[in-house]
């Protein structure tokens, strides 16, 4: 998945059955961060817009 929408830092995420990996996109040669896919749920559920409704 390629997050890029407005500028031009892009990140990378592997979603895979234990791990997810994510890495800078322009940047293939350090290696990716890798967390369990539990930890990847709640940062997203973290990150998510919050409704004002």
């Amino acid at each position: 998945m390629d997050t890029s929408v407005l500028n031009d830092n892009c990140v990378e995420v592997a979603v895979g059955t234990d791990t997810v990996r994510v890495r800078d996109s322009k940047d293939t040669g350090i290696r990716p961060l890798a967390v369990t896919p539990a930890a990847w749920t709640a940062f997203v559920a973290g990150t998510a817009p919050v409704s004002s409704e």
